[in-house]
């Protein structure tokens, strides 16, 4: 017995049975103990950061061109007068009614 059992086909079919009936009871533990909701949301956040991960290698195949950042002086030149905008800015009262 101990030799058909040391045999290199029956070991590793044991050791397969043994793995996916082990894999099954610790799944069905995992899920008794957790809640379903939590596990689906974070399948949720892993089906989206995936789909972002393969999105971002099909723009890198395509050779999709990002549109360049402009840079401050672009900025300043769109909002007029050379400076940051003052736009939604009140005076500060205790100040003299001197704008920030």
């Amino acid at each position: 017995m101990a030799s058909q059992l040391l045999r290199k086909g029956n070991m590793q079919r044991s050791i397969l049975a043994a793995c996916g009936i082990l894999l099954l009871v610790s799944t069905g533990a995992f899920f008794l103990y957790v809640s379903i909701l939590s596990i689906m949301a974070v399948v949720v956040l892993l089906m989206a950061l995936m789909l972002t991960f393969f999105l971002g290698i099909q723009a890198a195949r395509r050779e999709i061109p990002v549109l360049a950042i402009p840079s401050r002086r672009k900025l300043r030149l769109v909002r007029g007068r050379g400076g940051p905008s003052n736009v939604g800015s009140a005076p500060i009262p205790g100040r003299g009614g001197v704008a920030n």
